[in-house]
């Protein structure tokens, strides 16, 4: 598999249609995940958090901005947006709409992508979805 711009948005359109076996083909089944939680991550545990977060936002898509590749490295910037139907985080649905914005690196070998390291807002997400609050004086 060649890696460039047309294999990410094959990957991305088939987390849009909720294929998760074809998007997860993009990934080494021994593929590493950093910046999920306590490290590392393998992909069945990270497959598992795109349920929960299909559960939780199941009209989410996700919007590739930037793609950058240099070698076996390659950066993304991208957007989710969705509606907040599902219990996440211990959060009822609140029928609220959200938009999180993030980052990923990836390391790529024999065709398939074998790290990621991932840099979401998540803080930005559970304040749109009222888990937390602002302090005063912020907007």
């Amino acid at each position: 598999m060649t890696f460039d711009r047309e294999v990410f948005d094959r990957a991305i359109d088939a987390f849009n249609r909720r294929d998760l076996d074809a998007y997860f083909n993009l990934y080494s089944p021994s593929a590493i995940f950093h910046g999920y939680g306590p490290e590392p991550w393998d992909r069945d545990r990270t497959r598992g958090l795109y349920s929960v977060m299909l559960a939780a936002f199941p009209d989410v898509r996700v919007t590739l901005d930037d793609f950058v590749q240099q070698g076996d490295r390659l950066a993304i910037r991208y957007t989710l947006r969705g509606t907040h139907r599902g219990a996440f985080m211990g959060v009822q649905p609140t029928g609220r709409p959200i938009t999180m914005g993030a980052q990923a690196f990836f390391r790529v070998a024999d065709g398939q992508v074998v790290e990621r390291w991932q840099c979401r807002d998540v803080f930005g997400l559970l304040t749109q979805i009222g888990a937390v609050s602002l302090p005063s004086g912020t907007s």
